[in-house]
Protein backbone atom coordinates (compact mmCIF):
# COMPACT_ATOMS: atom_id res chain seq x y z
CA UNK A 1 0.00 0.00 0.00
CA UNK A 2 3.07 2.44 0.84
CA UNK A 3 4.27 1.91 -2.91
CA UNK A 4 0.91 2.13 -4.43
CA UNK A 5 0.10 5.58 -2.20
CA UNK A 6 3.70 7.16 -3.38
CA UNK A 7 2.89 6.30 -6.86
CA UNK A 8 -0.71 7.78 -7.12
CA UNK A 9 0.91 10.69 -5.39
CA UNK A 10 4.03 10.81 -7.48
CA UNK A 11 1.29 10.94 -10.46
CA UNK A 12 -1.18 13.17 -8.98
CA UNK A 13 0.50 15.34 -5.62
CA UNK A 14 -2.58 17.44 -5.29
CA UNK A 15 -5.09 14.59 -4.31
CA UNK A 16 -6.77 13.48 -1.18
CA UNK A 17 -6.59 9.59 -0.45
CA UNK A 18 -8.69 8.27 2.60
CA UNK A 19 -6.94 4.74 3.72
CA UNK A 20 -9.24 2.68 5.73
CA UNK A 21 -9.67 -0.74 7.12
CA UNK A 22 -11.48 -3.00 9.20
CA UNK A 23 -9.08 -3.26 11.65
CA UNK A 24 -6.99 -0.72 13.73
CA UNK A 25 -3.82 -2.28 13.80
CA UNK A 26 -3.37 -2.92 9.76
CA UNK A 27 -4.25 1.06 10.05
CA UNK A 28 -1.50 1.66 12.29
CA UNK A 29 1.10 -0.35 10.82
CA UNK A 30 -0.32 1.35 7.41
CA UNK A 31 0.37 4.53 8.25
CA UNK A 32 3.98 3.82 10.32
CA UNK A 33 5.38 2.32 6.91
CA UNK A 34 3.93 5.60 5.08
CA UNK A 35 5.49 8.16 6.99
CA UNK A 36 9.12 5.87 7.09
CA UNK A 37 8.60 5.46 3.59
CA UNK A 38 8.39 9.77 3.17
CA UNK A 39 4.87 10.58 3.34
CA UNK A 40 4.59 12.49 6.08
CA UNK A 41 1.46 14.64 5.09
CA UNK A 42 -0.69 11.58 6.74
CA UNK A 43 -3.08 11.77 9.24
CA UNK A 44 -4.65 9.13 11.76
CA UNK A 45 -8.20 9.39 12.84
CA UNK A 46 -9.26 7.10 15.98
CA UNK A 47 -12.35 8.30 18.06
CA UNK A 48 -10.13 6.47 20.96
CA UNK A 49 -6.42 7.63 20.94
CA UNK A 50 -5.68 4.33 23.36
CA UNK A 51 -6.47 2.14 20.18
CA UNK A 52 -3.46 3.44 18.51
CA UNK A 53 -0.18 1.61 18.42
CA UNK A 54 2.40 3.68 20.13
CA UNK A 55 4.05 4.00 17.03
CA UNK A 56 1.60 5.34 15.15
CA UNK A 57 0.68 7.76 18.31
CA UNK A 58 2.45 10.88 16.35
CA UNK A 59 0.08 11.23 13.55
CA UNK A 60 -3.20 10.85 15.73
CA UNK A 61 -5.17 14.03 14.81
CA UNK A 62 -4.86 15.84 17.85
CA UNK A 63 -1.16 15.52 17.91
CA UNK A 64 -0.55 16.71 13.93
CA UNK A 65 -2.80 19.40 14.75
CA UNK A 66 -0.52 20.72 17.71
CA UNK A 67 2.42 20.42 15.57
CA UNK A 68 0.62 22.47 12.72
CA UNK A 69 -0.39 25.08 15.29
CA UNK A 70 2.97 25.52 16.70
CA UNK A 71 4.60 25.52 12.82
CA UNK A 72 1.93 28.14 12.38
CA UNK A 73 2.88 30.27 15.37
CA UNK A 74 6.58 30.07 14.73
CA UNK A 75 6.11 31.49 11.23
CA UNK A 76 4.01 34.37 13.02
CA UNK A 77 6.43 35.48 15.69
CA UNK A 78 9.50 35.21 12.98
CA UNK A 79 7.13 37.60 11.23
CA UNK A 80 6.72 39.78 13.59
CA UNK A 81 10.86 39.71 14.62
CA UNK A 82 11.13 41.02 10.82
CA UNK A 83 8.27 43.42 11.85
CA UNK A 84 10.17 44.82 14.65
CA UNK A 85 13.24 45.06 12.69
CA UNK A 86 11.77 46.90 10.21
CA UNK A 87 10.40 49.52 12.49
CA UNK A 88 12.69 49.73 15.56
CA UNK A 89 11.30 47.83 18.09
CA UNK A 90 11.88 45.32 20.65
CA UNK A 91 11.14 42.42 19.37
CA UNK A 92 10.75 40.51 22.52
CA UNK A 93 8.13 43.14 23.75
CA UNK A 94 6.38 42.80 20.25
CA UNK A 95 6.70 38.82 20.77
CA UNK A 96 5.51 38.84 24.16
CA UNK A 97 2.45 41.66 22.74
CA UNK A 98 1.16 38.83 20.02
CA UNK A 99 1.00 36.21 22.59
CA UNK A 100 -0.91 38.15 24.90
CA UNK A 101 -3.08 39.28 21.85
CA UNK A 102 -3.79 35.29 21.45
CA UNK A 103 -4.62 35.40 25.24
CA UNK A 104 -7.15 38.58 24.69
CA UNK A 105 -8.88 36.16 21.83
CA UNK A 106 -8.80 33.06 23.74
CA UNK A 107 -10.79 35.14 26.85
CA UNK A 108 -12.93 36.76 23.99
CA UNK A 109 -14.17 33.03 23.11
CA UNK A 110 -14.71 31.94 26.37
CA UNK A 111 -17.27 34.77 27.37
CA UNK A 112 -18.66 34.34 23.84
CA UNK A 113 -19.63 30.63 25.15
CA UNK A 114 -20.26 31.72 28.44
CA UNK A 115 -23.11 33.90 27.52
CA UNK A 116 -24.67 31.17 25.54
CA UNK A 117 -24.39 28.74 27.66
CA UNK A 118 -26.38 30.85 30.43
CA UNK A 119 -25.72 30.80 34.42
CA UNK A 120 -24.37 27.31 35.48
CA UNK A 121 -26.35 25.25 38.33
CA UNK A 122 -25.81 22.05 40.28
CA UNK A 123 -26.98 19.76 37.28
CA UNK A 124 -24.75 21.49 34.52
CA UNK A 125 -22.36 18.35 34.93
CA UNK A 126 -20.85 16.43 31.73
CA UNK A 127 -21.44 13.10 33.82
CA UNK A 128 -24.91 14.12 34.25
CA UNK A 129 -27.07 11.78 31.89
CA UNK A 130 -30.19 13.81 31.40
CA UNK A 131 -28.73 17.03 30.53
CA UNK A 132 -30.30 17.45 27.03
CA UNK A 133 -27.86 16.55 24.85
CA UNK A 134 -27.21 20.26 23.27
CA UNK A 135 -26.47 21.89 26.64
CA UNK A 136 -23.63 19.18 27.27
CA UNK A 137 -22.18 20.36 23.88
CA UNK A 138 -22.46 23.39 25.07
CA UNK A 139 -21.19 22.81 28.32
CA UNK A 140 -18.35 20.87 27.10
CA UNK A 141 -17.28 23.50 24.76
CA UNK A 142 -16.98 26.35 27.82
CA UNK A 143 -15.19 24.01 29.64
CA UNK A 144 -12.88 23.41 27.00
CA UNK A 145 -12.71 27.19 26.27
CA UNK A 146 -11.79 28.03 30.37
CA UNK A 147 -8.74 25.35 30.13
CA UNK A 148 -7.63 27.38 26.54
CA UNK A 149 -8.47 30.75 28.60
CA UNK A 150 -5.97 29.54 31.48
CA UNK A 151 -3.05 28.20 29.19
CA UNK A 152 -3.09 31.18 27.42
CA UNK A 153 -2.81 33.34 30.24
CA UNK A 154 -0.32 31.16 32.05
CA UNK A 155 1.84 31.20 28.88
CA UNK A 156 1.77 35.31 28.74
CA UNK A 157 2.76 34.79 32.55
CA UNK A 158 5.59 33.02 31.79
CA UNK A 159 6.85 34.95 29.03
CA UNK A 160 6.48 38.30 30.86
CA UNK A 161 8.57 36.97 33.76
CA UNK A 162 11.25 35.92 31.24
CA UNK A 163 11.50 39.58 29.83
CA UNK A 164 10.91 41.28 33.61
CA UNK A 165 7.74 42.49 32.74
CA UNK A 166 5.72 42.47 35.68
CA UNK A 167 1.52 41.65 35.04
CA UNK A 168 -1.08 41.09 37.94
CA UNK A 169 -2.00 38.14 38.93
CA UNK A 170 -5.53 38.25 37.77
CA UNK A 171 -5.18 38.44 33.93
CA UNK A 172 -8.55 39.34 32.64
CA UNK A 173 -9.35 41.49 29.23
CA UNK A 174 -8.61 44.55 31.16
CA UNK A 175 -5.42 43.79 32.85
CA UNK A 176 -4.46 41.98 28.82
CA UNK A 177 -5.61 45.23 27.35
CA UNK A 178 -3.34 47.66 29.15
CA UNK A 179 -0.54 45.56 29.18
CA UNK A 180 -0.36 45.36 25.23
CA UNK A 181 -0.90 48.72 25.89
CA UNK A 182 2.53 49.49 27.69
CA UNK A 183 4.55 46.88 25.21
CA UNK A 184 3.72 49.62 22.41
CA UNK A 185 4.16 52.63 23.82
CA UNK A 186 6.86 53.42 21.53
CA UNK A 187 7.68 55.24 18.16
CA UNK A 188 6.51 53.09 15.34
CA UNK A 189 3.75 51.20 17.12
CA UNK A 190 0.76 52.72 15.60
CA UNK A 191 -2.92 51.77 15.40
CA UNK A 192 -2.20 49.49 12.27
CA UNK A 193 0.31 47.49 14.21
CA UNK A 194 -2.46 47.26 17.01
CA UNK A 195 -5.11 46.08 14.39
CA UNK A 196 -2.05 43.38 12.82
CA UNK A 197 -1.52 42.10 16.02
CA UNK A 198 -5.70 42.01 16.76
CA UNK A 199 -5.79 39.89 13.59
CA UNK A 200 -2.76 37.61 13.96
CA UNK A 201 -3.85 36.61 17.89
CA UNK A 202 -7.16 35.72 16.55
CA UNK A 203 -5.90 33.63 14.17
CA UNK A 204 -3.85 32.05 16.41
CA UNK A 205 -6.12 31.82 19.02
CA UNK A 206 -8.96 29.82 16.72
CA UNK A 207 -5.88 27.36 16.07
CA UNK A 208 -6.02 26.50 19.52
CA UNK A 209 -9.77 25.31 19.62
CA UNK A 210 -10.22 22.07 17.46
CA UNK A 211 -13.77 22.81 16.21
CA UNK A 212 -12.27 25.66 14.16
CA UNK A 213 -8.71 24.50 13.67
CA UNK A 214 -9.34 20.53 12.44
CA UNK A 215 -11.73 21.98 9.23
CA UNK A 216 -8.55 24.06 7.91
CA UNK A 217 -5.79 21.46 8.86
CA UNK A 218 -7.24 17.90 7.43
CA UNK A 219 -7.37 19.19 3.69
CA UNK A 220 -3.58 19.97 4.22
CA UNK A 221 -2.78 16.43 4.53
CA UNK A 222 -2.33 14.02 1.12
CA UNK A 223 -3.97 10.94 3.31
CA UNK A 224 -6.22 10.58 5.88
CA UNK A 225 -6.70 7.04 7.74
CA UNK A 226 -9.27 5.25 9.91
CA UNK A 227 -11.13 1.78 10.53
CA UNK A 228 -13.80 1.73 7.91
CA UNK A 229 -16.50 3.17 9.82
CA UNK A 230 -14.51 5.02 12.59
CA UNK A 231 -13.29 7.39 10.41
CA UNK A 232 -16.62 9.31 10.34
CA UNK A 233 -16.59 9.71 13.73
CA UNK A 234 -14.72 13.06 13.45
CA UNK A 235 -17.73 15.69 11.86
CA UNK A 236 -15.24 17.65 9.54
CA UNK A 237 -14.56 14.43 7.54
CA UNK A 238 -17.94 14.37 6.18
CA UNK A 239 -17.37 17.34 4.03
CA UNK A 240 -14.31 16.05 2.38
CA UNK A 241 -14.46 14.24 -0.71
CA UNK A 242 -11.79 11.93 -1.85
CA UNK A 243 -9.90 11.44 -4.71
CA UNK A 244 -8.88 7.48 -3.96
CA UNK A 245 -9.90 5.23 -1.20
CA UNK A 246 -8.08 2.48 -0.36
CA UNK A 247 -9.47 -0.46 2.08
CA UNK A 248 -7.17 -2.77 3.70
CA UNK A 249 -8.17 -6.07 4.44
CA UNK A 250 -10.97 -5.77 2.85
CA UNK A 251 -12.02 -9.09 2.98
CA UNK A 252 -12.74 -9.01 6.59
CA UNK A 253 -14.85 -5.70 6.13
CA UNK A 254 -18.38 -6.15 6.42
CA UNK A 255 -20.83 -5.08 3.26
CA UNK A 256 -21.40 -1.13 5.57
CA UNK A 257 -18.01 -1.15 6.47
CA UNK A 258 -16.69 -1.42 2.97
CA UNK A 259 -19.67 0.90 1.13
CA UNK A 260 -19.23 3.87 4.02
CA UNK A 261 -15.99 4.88 2.89
CA UNK A 262 -16.73 4.17 -0.84
CA UNK A 263 -19.02 6.41 -1.41
CA UNK A 264 -16.39 9.32 0.29
CA UNK A 265 -14.70 8.69 -2.90
CA UNK A 266 -14.36 8.46 -6.81
CA UNK A 267 -11.89 5.72 -7.51
CA UNK A 268 -11.49 2.71 -5.00
CA UNK A 269 -8.81 0.12 -4.20
CA UNK A 270 -9.88 -2.90 -2.24
CA UNK A 271 -6.65 -4.98 -0.96
CA UNK A 272 -7.72 -8.15 0.39
CA UNK A 273 -6.85 -11.75 0.94
CA UNK A 274 -9.98 -14.30 1.02
CA UNK A 275 -8.04 -17.03 1.91
CA UNK A 276 -7.84 -15.44 5.48
CA UNK A 277 -10.44 -14.08 7.89
CA UNK A 278 -13.45 -13.37 6.71
CA UNK A 279 -15.75 -10.67 8.15
CA UNK A 280 -17.53 -11.00 11.44
CA UNK A 281 -15.49 -13.86 12.74
CA UNK A 282 -14.75 -12.86 16.84
CA UNK A 283 -18.90 -11.95 17.08
CA UNK A 284 -19.41 -15.31 15.64
CA UNK A 285 -16.94 -17.51 17.47
CA UNK A 286 -17.75 -15.95 20.93
CA UNK A 287 -21.54 -17.60 19.70
CA UNK A 288 -20.61 -20.88 18.95
CA UNK A 289 -24.52 -22.07 19.41
CA UNK A 290 -25.73 -19.40 17.55
CA UNK A 291 -23.15 -20.81 15.01
CA UNK A 292 -24.02 -24.40 14.92
CA UNK A 293 -28.26 -23.45 15.78
CA UNK A 294 -28.71 -21.36 12.49
CA UNK A 295 -26.04 -23.08 10.03
CA UNK A 296 -24.07 -19.90 9.98
CA UNK A 297 -20.77 -21.28 8.69
CA UNK A 298 -21.56 -21.34 5.26
CA UNK A 299 -23.71 -17.81 5.28
CA UNK A 300 -20.80 -15.60 7.16
CA UNK A 301 -18.33 -17.37 7.39
CA UNK A 302 -16.73 -18.22 3.81
CA UNK A 303 -17.82 -15.29 1.98
CA UNK A 304 -17.87 -11.28 1.72
CA UNK A 305 -18.60 -8.34 0.04
CA UNK A 306 -15.18 -8.32 -1.53
CA UNK A 307 -15.55 -11.96 -2.49
CA UNK A 308 -18.78 -10.46 -4.52
CA UNK A 309 -17.16 -7.88 -5.95
CA UNK A 310 -13.72 -9.65 -6.40
CA UNK A 311 -16.21 -12.17 -8.98
CA UNK A 312 -17.96 -9.75 -10.49
CA UNK A 313 -15.54 -7.07 -11.67
CA UNK A 314 -13.80 -7.35 -15.01
CA UNK A 315 -10.66 -9.24 -15.41
CA UNK A 316 -8.69 -5.50 -15.88
CA UNK A 317 -9.69 -4.21 -12.81
CA UNK A 318 -8.42 -7.44 -10.66
CA UNK A 319 -4.79 -8.22 -9.93
CA UNK A 320 -3.43 -11.15 -7.89
CA UNK A 321 -0.10 -10.19 -5.82
CA UNK A 322 1.79 -13.10 -5.86
CA UNK A 323 5.21 -12.08 -4.47
CA UNK A 324 5.84 -11.82 -0.73
CA UNK A 325 8.07 -10.27 0.92
CA UNK A 326 7.73 -11.30 4.56
CA UNK A 327 8.53 -15.00 5.01
CA UNK A 328 11.63 -16.74 4.69
CA UNK A 329 11.54 -18.69 2.23
CA UNK A 330 10.59 -22.12 4.20
CA UNK A 331 7.62 -20.51 5.67
CA UNK A 332 6.55 -18.82 2.87
CA UNK A 333 6.98 -22.71 0.99
CA UNK A 334 4.64 -23.45 3.67
CA UNK A 335 2.13 -21.21 3.25
CA UNK A 336 2.02 -21.62 -0.63
CA UNK A 337 1.69 -25.13 -0.73
CA UNK A 338 -0.84 -25.26 1.82
CA UNK A 339 -3.06 -22.66 0.91
CA UNK A 340 -2.36 -21.31 -2.26
CA UNK A 341 -1.64 -24.16 -4.54
CA UNK A 342 2.01 -23.12 -4.68
CA UNK A 343 1.21 -19.98 -6.31
CA UNK A 344 3.26 -17.55 -3.73
CA UNK A 345 6.71 -16.30 -5.21
CA UNK A 346 8.93 -15.73 -2.57
CA UNK A 347 11.12 -12.59 -2.49
CA UNK A 348 11.85 -12.39 1.51
CA UNK A 349 13.88 -8.94 3.03
CA UNK A 350 15.75 -10.20 5.94
CA UNK A 351 15.36 -8.46 9.02
CA UNK A 352 17.85 -10.92 10.76
CA UNK A 353 21.35 -11.30 10.23
CA UNK A 354 21.32 -14.96 7.65
CA UNK A 355 24.76 -15.93 9.44
CA UNK A 356 22.69 -15.86 12.56
CA UNK A 357 19.97 -17.90 11.63
CA UNK A 358 20.66 -22.04 11.18
CA UNK A 359 18.30 -23.34 8.59
CA UNK A 360 16.59 -26.21 10.42
CA UNK A 361 15.13 -23.85 12.99
CA UNK A 362 13.54 -22.15 10.67
CA UNK A 363 10.38 -24.04 10.39
CA UNK A 364 9.99 -26.91 13.54
CA UNK A 365 6.28 -28.48 15.19
CA UNK A 366 7.57 -29.15 18.63
CA UNK A 367 5.23 -32.00 19.64
CA UNK A 368 3.86 -33.40 22.66
CA UNK A 369 2.59 -36.28 21.63
CA UNK A 370 4.66 -38.44 23.64
CA UNK A 371 3.81 -36.65 27.13
CA UNK A 372 0.74 -38.44 28.85
CA UNK A 373 -0.32 -34.96 29.96
CA UNK A 374 -0.79 -33.20 26.43
CA UNK A 375 -4.54 -33.06 26.18
CA UNK A 376 -6.18 -29.95 27.11
CA UNK A 377 -7.87 -28.78 30.09
CA UNK A 378 -11.48 -29.12 31.09
CA UNK A 379 -13.36 -26.34 29.79
CA UNK A 380 -15.66 -24.26 31.91
CA UNK A 381 -19.58 -24.91 31.77
CA UNK A 382 -20.87 -23.04 29.01
CA UNK A 383 -17.34 -21.74 27.83
CA UNK A 384 -16.31 -22.52 24.08
CA UNK A 385 -12.53 -21.38 25.36
CA UNK A 386 -10.29 -23.95 26.19
CA UNK A 387 -6.53 -23.88 27.33
CA UNK A 388 -3.48 -26.55 27.63
CA UNK A 389 -1.21 -26.10 30.73
CA UNK A 390 1.61 -27.86 29.24
CA UNK A 391 1.56 -26.14 25.46
CA UNK A 392 1.63 -22.95 28.02
CA UNK A 393 5.03 -24.86 29.84
CA UNK A 394 6.61 -25.37 26.43
CA UNK A 395 5.93 -22.21 24.74
CA UNK A 396 7.19 -20.37 28.02
CA UNK A 397 10.34 -22.64 27.50
CA UNK A 398 11.05 -21.88 24.26
CA UNK A 399 11.26 -18.03 24.70
CA UNK A 400 13.61 -18.46 27.46
CA UNK A 401 15.47 -20.53 24.96
CA UNK A 402 15.36 -18.15 22.23
CA UNK A 403 16.03 -15.11 25.14
CA UNK A 404 19.39 -17.40 25.91
CA UNK A 405 20.51 -17.87 22.13
CA UNK A 406 19.69 -13.68 21.34
CA UNK A 407 22.30 -13.06 23.98
CA UNK A 408 24.85 -15.91 22.29
CA UNK A 409 24.33 -14.10 19.41
CA UNK A 410 21.04 -16.06 17.81
CA UNK A 411 19.01 -14.62 16.04
CA UNK A 412 20.99 -11.29 15.69
CA UNK A 413 18.29 -8.84 13.80
CA UNK A 414 20.27 -6.24 11.66
CA UNK A 415 18.95 -3.31 12.97
CA UNK A 416 20.51 -4.09 16.62
CA UNK A 417 16.73 -4.31 18.31
CA UNK A 418 15.05 -6.78 20.07
CA UNK A 419 14.21 -9.93 18.66
CA UNK A 420 10.24 -9.69 17.85
CA UNK A 421 8.49 -12.44 19.54
CA UNK A 422 4.62 -13.48 18.79
CA UNK A 423 2.94 -16.05 20.57
CA UNK A 424 -0.54 -17.25 18.86
CA UNK A 425 -3.19 -19.41 19.50
CA UNK A 426 -6.88 -19.38 18.71
CA UNK A 427 -8.16 -19.42 22.55
CA UNK A 428 -8.27 -16.55 24.96
CA UNK A 429 -8.12 -18.61 27.85
CA UNK A 430 -4.81 -19.67 26.17
CA UNK A 431 -3.68 -16.58 25.84
CA UNK A 432 -4.43 -16.34 29.92
CA UNK A 433 -2.20 -19.27 30.28
CA UNK A 434 0.85 -18.66 28.55
CA UNK A 435 0.80 -15.27 29.60
CA UNK A 436 0.97 -16.60 33.51
CA UNK A 437 3.99 -19.04 32.42
CA UNK A 438 5.87 -15.92 30.81
CA UNK A 439 5.55 -13.83 34.11
CA UNK A 440 7.63 -16.58 35.75
CA UNK A 441 10.56 -15.38 33.18
CA UNK A 442 12.86 -12.35 33.01
CA UNK A 443 13.28 -11.50 29.44
CA UNK A 444 16.34 -9.02 28.34
CA UNK A 445 17.15 -9.96 24.48
CA UNK A 446 13.24 -10.43 23.38
CA UNK A 447 10.02 -8.60 23.08
CA UNK A 448 7.18 -10.75 23.41
CA UNK A 449 3.55 -10.34 22.43
CA UNK A 450 0.94 -12.90 23.59
CA UNK A 451 -2.63 -12.64 20.91
CA UNK A 452 -5.31 -14.98 19.92
CA UNK A 453 -5.37 -15.48 15.68
CA UNK A 454 -8.11 -13.25 15.01
CA UNK A 455 -6.36 -10.06 16.72
CA UNK A 456 -3.21 -9.82 14.66
CA UNK A 457 -3.94 -9.89 10.41
CA UNK A 458 -1.63 -7.08 9.28
CA UNK A 459 0.38 -8.24 12.14
CA UNK A 460 4.21 -9.72 11.94
CA UNK A 461 7.32 -10.70 13.72
CA UNK A 462 10.97 -12.29 13.71
CA UNK A 463 9.13 -15.62 14.95
CA UNK A 464 5.92 -17.09 15.48
CA UNK A 465 5.26 -19.53 18.26
CA UNK A 466 1.81 -21.50 17.64
CA UNK A 467 0.11 -22.80 20.52
CA UNK A 468 -2.50 -25.68 18.96
CA UNK A 469 -3.98 -26.25 22.22
CA UNK A 470 -6.47 -28.85 21.20
CA UNK A 471 -5.94 -32.46 21.74
CA UNK A 472 -8.53 -34.64 22.98
CA UNK A 473 -9.85 -37.58 22.47
CA UNK A 474 -13.21 -36.98 21.16
CA UNK A 475 -10.39 -35.96 18.08
CA UNK A 476 -12.25 -32.23 18.26
CA UNK A 477 -10.90 -29.80 16.08
CA UNK A 478 -12.72 -26.68 17.04
CA UNK A 479 -11.25 -23.35 15.52
CA UNK A 480 -8.76 -25.81 13.74
CA UNK A 481 -11.15 -27.49 11.19
CA UNK A 482 -11.16 -27.33 7.85
CA UNK A 483 -13.71 -24.53 7.63
CA UNK A 484 -11.86 -22.63 9.86
CA UNK A 485 -8.63 -22.50 7.24
CA UNK A 486 -8.12 -18.90 7.13
CA UNK A 487 -7.85 -18.79 10.78
CA UNK A 488 -4.31 -21.04 10.50
CA UNK A 489 -3.03 -19.52 7.58
CA UNK A 490 -3.48 -16.22 9.17
CA UNK A 491 -1.33 -17.22 12.33
CA UNK A 492 0.96 -19.17 10.25
CA UNK A 493 1.85 -16.39 7.81
CA UNK A 494 2.53 -13.52 10.05
CA UNK A 495 6.12 -15.15 10.66
CA UNK A 496 9.53 -13.41 9.26
CA UNK A 497 12.35 -15.74 10.27
CA UNK A 498 10.96 -18.49 12.04
CA UNK A 499 7.40 -20.21 12.44
CA UNK A 500 7.29 -22.39 15.62
CA UNK A 501 4.02 -24.60 15.99
CA UNK A 502 3.98 -26.43 19.64
CA UNK A 503 0.94 -29.31 20.11
CA UNK A 504 0.02 -32.73 19.60
CA UNK A 505 1.02 -33.69 16.38
CA UNK A 506 -0.36 -36.83 16.04
CA UNK A 507 -4.02 -35.55 17.35
CA UNK A 508 -3.88 -33.11 14.39
CA UNK A 509 -2.57 -35.76 12.31
CA UNK A 510 -5.66 -37.68 12.87
CA UNK A 511 -7.78 -35.77 11.21
CA UNK A 512 -8.54 -34.07 7.96
CA UNK A 513 -7.34 -30.02 8.67
CA UNK A 514 -5.52 -27.33 7.91
CA UNK A 515 -2.30 -28.39 10.58
CA UNK A 516 -2.45 -32.03 8.68
CA UNK A 517 -1.76 -30.63 5.73
CA UNK A 518 0.92 -28.47 7.60
CA UNK A 519 2.60 -31.16 9.44
CA UNK A 520 2.73 -33.13 5.87
CA UNK A 521 4.50 -30.79 4.69
CA UNK A 522 6.89 -30.16 6.97
CA UNK A 523 8.10 -33.75 7.48
CA UNK A 524 8.21 -34.46 3.87
CA UNK A 525 10.03 -31.06 3.04
CA UNK A 526 13.12 -29.99 5.00
CA UNK A 527 11.34 -28.68 8.25
CA UNK A 528 11.69 -30.85 11.58
CA UNK A 529 9.20 -32.55 14.29
CA UNK A 530 11.02 -32.28 17.20
CA UNK A 531 9.18 -34.55 20.42
CA UNK A 532 9.03 -32.74 23.46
Amino acid sequence: MAELVHQHLAARPGDKILLVSQMHVAIDNAVTRLYRSGVTSVVRLSSRDDNVDPDAAHLLLSNKLRAWADEIRARARAGMAALADREGLQVDHLSLALRVEEALATLRQKTEIAELLGPLDDDDRLDNEDLPEERAELLADYLRAVERADTAAAEVRTAARALEVIVPDDLGEPELEKLVATLLDAPGAGPQLRELLRTQGDWLASLNDPQTAEPMFLPTQSVVAGTCMGFLANPHIQNMQFDLCIIDEASRATAPELLVPMTRAKRWVMVGDTKQLPPMVEEVFEHRDLVETFDLDKMFLTSSLFDILLGEAPPACTASLVTQHRMAEPIGELISQVFYSGTLVHDPVPVLAPESVDDSDRLVWFSTSRRTNRHEDARHAGSVSTSNKLEAKKVAGLVARLDTDVHAGKYARTDGGKLEVLILTGYRRQCTEIERALRRLTLRHVAVQVKTVDAVQGREADVVIFSVTRSNLSGELGFLADQYEGRVNVALSRARELLWIVGDSEFCSSKQGPLNRVLTHITTTGGRVQYL
